[in-house]
């Protein structure tokens, strides 16, 4: 047993591997339209505050994920909305997460179909019978093929897909410095701003929201964290370097990225650069490789999108439609999540971290919580559930690109509400709501009884952390609405 769990349990640079390819995802190709949009000097700022933003509420939600549930035997949480539900009970405010958790990650998908089926469109021949909505109809069995696959072995797909963004930069610079003139030339480089022009919401203040929306997008990568943290190996030690690393590579891409595509193309840089590349004379061997690096893309951030989504649909379909009982003791309670998992998501503990041990029956000898789920998971036919769940998922996300072909302004809208959320907001809720400051009276208290033991001066950042959060998700928001409203 523990050899299996070992042999799926991702060591650091493979765990990083996959979250730096979560996060970067697809959005390297739009940061040049958050440079466009914001201007030089406040796009670099925004990148380097969410990337401060984003590391420092990864490591919270991590810490939270590790002690919440261990008392009431609800741990380890499946998902970000079960998070919540352990911590703040059932109630408006689960629901209005459940809601953002949904979306974040649902608008991901479709994002995912419509980029792979844009940039595919592009490199294969012209046929009368090949529509967008054809092309993308025939990929649903290649995304449902994909999203099969375990979750501890995407680390190969995520590793080419970190390959193929890593590409995209390289082919920009290769772009820049062999065309002599512009636009598309880094040598001669077109006019850029530094700040952002005019004013109103059509003008400076709602292209500020709209990059503050593409920002915290394009940094995000919350909603998996919860799967993607149980299966670091030594994970209590190495989550720090895991996170660090991860965000701060997938920041300094999206910066070269921006800076350089909008240094080529100045003001007529478009949402994504890669269409600025199709009209180049130069270089048109180099551009089909970037169109196949960014066809390549969604193929392997898809079943890292899809996954932590249908585990957490999946949870909350066995609550309301299980037909077996849910086992009263701790022990049953653990083995039931890590089993319900296990079969296509290797949601594994690493017995090492436990952090605890629990009664085995009367005999009151001690058991590892992640021992064998066989007696507590019923037999049949969990893994065909799991998998209908998945092809559902996928068929819906392909039928929502298919209907809402362009969908820039809602992913915009999106982005400043809801990923800001998801990514901001409910993991330093959820610190906070688990945080204890150290003191005489709880000097007895440890991380493993539903606690995390801070200081004063984190509880104080936390706190900042939720004002500032809070307070950019509405500018960025009413922002993108009046931008809509004045287009």
């Amino acid at each position: 047993m523990m050899a299996s769990q070992d042999a799926s349990l991702l060591p650091t640079k493979r765990a990083i591997f996959n979250l730096v390819n979560y996060v970067l995802s697809l959005v390297v190709i739009g940061a040049p339209y958050l440079f466009e949009q914001a201007g030089v000097v406040p796009a670099l700022g925004l990148y380097l505050l969410y990337l401060v933003l984003m590391t420092t509420t990864a490591g919270w939600l991590c810490r939270a994920v590790e002690v919440a549930g261990r008392s009431s035997g609800r741990w380890p949480v499946a998902g970000l909305r079960e998070l919540v539900e352990v911590i703040a009970g059932r109630g408006v405010f689960e629901g209005i997460v459940a809601l953002a958790f949904f979306l974040d990650l649902y608008g991901t998908l479709v994002m995912c179909v419509t980029v792979l089926a844009n940039h595919l469109a592009l490199l294969l021949p012209a046929l009368p019978w090949l529509t967008l909505s054809t092309l993308k109809f025939l990929l649903l069995p290649v995304l449902v093929s994909i999203s099969s696959l375990p979750f501890h072995q995407l680390s190969i797909t995520s590793f080419f897909g970190t390959s193929c963004a890593l590409g995209i930069v390289a082919v920009l610079l290769i772009d820049g410095f062999s065309n002599p003139t512009q636009p598309g030339s880094i040598l001669d480089p077109s006019p850029v701003r530094l700040w952002p022009s005019n004013d109103g919401w059509g003008g400076a203040w709602g292209s500020l929201a709209i990059a503050v929306g593409v920002a915290v997008t394009t940094t995000s990568g919350h909603s998996g964290l919860p799967v993607q943290y149980m299966l670091l190996k030594d994970r209590r030690k190495n989550y720090g370097v895991w996170l660090s690393t991860s965000f701060g590579t997938a920041v300094a891409v999206l910066c070269v990225c921006g800076s350089t595509g909008y240094l080529m193309f100045g003001d007529a840089v478009e949402e994504a650069i890669t269409q600025n590349l199709f009209a180049m004379k130069e270089n048109r061997v180099i551009n089909s490789i970037i169109t196949i690096f960014v066809a390549i893309i969604p193929m392997t951030t898809f079943p890292l999108y899809l996954e932590p989504l249908a585990a957490d649909t999946e949870a909350a379909l066995l609550r309301l439609f299980a037909s077996y009982p849910a086992p009263s003791r701790r022990r049953g309670r653990k083995q039931q999540i890590v089993g319900q998992l296990n079969e296509t998501t290797p949601l594994l503990v690493d017995e090492a971290e436990s952090g605890d041990v629990v009664e085995d029956g009367a005999t009151g000898q001690g058991s590892s919580a992640t021992s064998s789920s066989v007696a507590d998971t019923p037999p049949a036919p969990r893994f065909l559930t799991r998998a209908l769940l998945r092809a559902l998922l996928a068929t819906l996300a392909v039928a929502t690109s298919i209907s809402l072909p362009s969908f820039i302004n809602l992913v915009a809208l999106l982005g400043a509400l809801v990923t800001a959320v998801t990514a901001v907001i409910v993991p330093t809720g959820c610190f906070l709501a688990l945080a204890r400051t150290s003191s005489p009276i709880r000097a007895g208290l440890v991380e493993n009884d539903d606690y995390i033991i801070v200081g004063s001066w984190e509880l104080a950042v936390a706190w900042g952390v939720m004002l500032l959060g809070s307070g950019l998700a509405v500018f960025g928001t009413v922002g993108t609405v009046g931008r809509i409203w004045n287009a």
